[in-house]
C-alpha cells in the first residue's frame, strides 16, 4: 500500500502567530551569539598599541622583556581578536625587528594568522577567566619535603630554578584558587616532580607518588569520583612509570600533566590531555640593548648552537654549516647569554634540533630570529599549540630536509620573513611570565590549556578494581 498524503487546514491566525514566535526566537539567538566578550578589567594590561612615532624614530621600536609591539590605537579591532600587550616606549634607540612603521601597519592585517581561530581563542579565554576555579590539596602528612612550598609572603624572583615552582606560586596568589572544593573544576596535586627527581632519582619517583596518592584517595572523595581525570600536576622532569599500581596507572593515563617545554628524554606525554608551558628564562633589558646595539642588519642566514651526537643525522649537516659563511655555528657556545643573544639578533633564522640546541625558542622570538624546527616526529611540546599557530611564525621541517635546509631558507621571501618575524613577536606576549601575571601571558595561557582539557577524560562509572594491582 502506497503512502497517503492529505492537506490539513490551519487557520491563518495560528500560522501568523507561530511565524512571529519563530522569528522572535531567531532574533534572540542572533543577539546572544553575536555578543562581544566583555572588556578587560582595569587591573589587567590592555592590548598592545603602537604609539604615534615621530619621523626620526619611525623604525626604532623597542623590544625588551615584558614588552611587545602593538596595533594602532586608532585602528578598528579585528573581529574576534584578543586584546593583548603593553605600550611600547618610543625613546629606545634600538629595535630587534627589521620592520619599518609602514610595514608594521600593513603586517597588522596578518595578526589573525597567529591563532588557529581568533574567535575560539577569545571566547575560551573569557570563559576560563570568568569560571575557572582550582582547589589545591592541603599538605599531606610526611610529604612536606616533596611538595611545592609557598608561605604566602615570599616574592617570586628571577632566581627560581623551576618554572613549575613559579606557576605554583603565582597560582596560589591568584583569584583562580578556591577554598571550597565543591566549586572547583580542577584539583591541583602539589607534589613536586622536580624535587622528587633530584632527591630520589627517576626510578624511585613512582613509588613515592603511589603512597602520596593513597593518602589523597583515602582522605578525600575527589580522586575517586573521577579516577583523577580532573586532577593535574606540574612536572619539568621525566620519571619512570615503573609501577602497575592503580594509583600510578590512573595518574599517568587520566590526570593532566602540565610539563615544561621542551619535554625531557623519555618523558611520557599524551597530547589529548597533557599540556606544556614555556620555561621561565628572563632577559634583562640591558642585555637586550647590548645584543642589538650597533647591529645594522641580519648578516647571517641561520644560527645553530649546540653539539650534535655522532649518531644523529644532524652531524653531517653540522660539519657543512661550520664552513658555510651564511651560517653561524657554535659547537661550544659561550656560557654568557649575551653572546647567544647577539647571534640571535644578527640571524634571519635559528635552527632548533632538540635536544641539541642551547637557545630557547622564546629567546629566538624575542630577538626577531625566526625559529626553524626540525624533528623526526610530530611536535607535541610547542607551548600552547592548541591555540597558537606555530606554522605561521616558525619553519617546521623534518630531519629528512636537513640536506636542503639552506636552499629552503634562502627561498623564503623578505615579505614572508617579515610577516613571520611580526607574528613571532606578537606570540611573545603569550610566552612571557610576569609577576604579577598579565592578561594573556604564559600563566593565563597555561590555565587556558588546563581549562579546555578539564573534560578530555570523563568516567561515568567506577573502573573495576580487578583491572589494577592494589598490592
Amino acid at each position: 500500500m502506497g503512502l497517503i498524503s492529505r492537506e490539513i487546514s490551519v487557520p491563518t491566525v495560528v500560522v501568523s502567530y507561530l511565524t512571529l514566535l519563530l522569528a522572535y526566537g531567531f532574533l534572540l539567538t542572533a543577539i546572544t551569539c553575536s555578543r562581544a566578550p566583555r572588556e578587560l578589567s582595569v587591573n589587567q594590561s590592555p592590548p598592545t598599541v603602537i604609539s604615534q612615532i615621530s619621523n626620526n624614530d619611525s623604525s626604532k621600536l623597542a623590544l625588551a622583556h615584558g614588552r611587545s609591539l602593538l596595533s594602532l590605537e586608532s585602528e578598528d579591532k579585528l573581529e574576534g581578536m584578543p586584546k593583548v600587550g603593553v605600550e611600547v616606549s618610543i625613546s629606545d634607540p634600538v629595535s630587534a625587528l627589521d620592520i619599518s612603521e609602514l610595514d608594521l601597519i600593513a603586517l597588522h592585517e596578518s595578526l589573525p594568522k597567529l591563532y588557529h581561530s581568533p574567535k575560539v581563542f577569545t571566547l575560551s579565554y573569557e570563559e576560563m577567566r570568568e569560571q575557572l576555579q582550582i582547589w589545591v590539596y592541603p599538605t599531606q602528612a610526611g610529604s612536606t619535603k616533596y611538595e611545592h612550598n609557598y608561605d604566602g609572603d615570599e616574592d617570586v624572583t628571577e632566581e627560581i630554578s623551576s618554572t613549575a615552582d613559579l606557576f605554583f606560586r603565582l597560582l596560589t596568589r591568584s583569584e583562580f584558587v578556591t577554598e571550597k572544593a565543591k566549586r572547583a573544576q580542577l584539583f591541583l596535586l602539589p607534589f613536586s616532580i622536580d624535587v622528587l627527581w633530584v632527591d630520589l632519582g627517576p626510578t624511585q619517583v613512582a613509588e613515592k607518588l603511589r603512597r602520596y596518592l593513597e593518602k589523597v584517595r583515602t582522605n578525600y572523595p575527589y580522586w575517586e569520583s573521577s579516577l583523577g581525570a580532573d586532577h593535574f600536576y606540574l612536572s619539568c622532569h621525566a620519571f619512570e612509570h615503573n609501577s602497575k599500581h592503580r594509583n600510578i596507572l590512573e595518574l599517568g593515563k587520566n590526570s593532566i600533566q602540565a610539563a615544561c617545554a621542551p619535554l625531557r628524554h623519555n618523558q611520557k606525554f599524551y597530547p589529548h590531555k597533557d599540556v606544556v608551558f614555556p620555561q621561565y628564562k628572563p632577559v634583562g633589558e640591558e642585555d637586550v640593548r647590548q645584543a642589538i646595539l650597533g647591529r645594522r642588519n641580519r648578516t647571517s642566514l641561520a644560527y645553530f648552537s649546540g653539539c650534535p651526537d655522532v649518531t644523529t643525522p644532524l652531524l653531517s649537516a653540522f660539519h657543512t654549516w661550520e664552513t658555510d659563511p651564511d651560517f653561524i655555528v657554535e659547537a661550544n657556545p659561550s656560557p654568557h647569554r649575551l653572546s647567544v643573544y647577539r647571534n640571535l639578533a644578527r640571524s634571519r633564522f635559528c635552527v632548533s634540533v632538540l635536544p641539541h640546541d642551547t637557545f630557547s625558542l622564546v629567546d629566538a622570538l624575542r630577538f626577531g630570529c625566526v625559529p626553524v624546527l626540525l624533528s623526526k616526529l610530530t611536535f607535541h611540546d610547542l607551548p600552547f599549540q592548541g591555540f597558537l599557530n606555530w606554522g605561521q611564525f616558525a619553519v617546521v621541517l623534518g630531519i629528512e630536509d636537513l640536506p636542503n635546509l639552506k636552499q629552503i631558507l634562502a627561498n623564503v621571501s623578505s615579505t614572508k620573513h617579515r610577516e613571520m618575524q611580526y607574528l613571532g613577536h606578537q606570540a611573545i606576549k603569550h610566552l612571557e611570565w610576569n609577576n604579577p601575571p598579565v592578561a594573556y601571558d604564559a600563566f593565563h595561557m597555561t590555565l587556558l590549556e588546563l581549562w579546555v582539557r578539564r573534560h578530555s577524560i570523563k568516567y561515568t562509572r567506577q573502573v573495576e578494581a580487578s583491572s589494577f594491582d592494589d598490592s
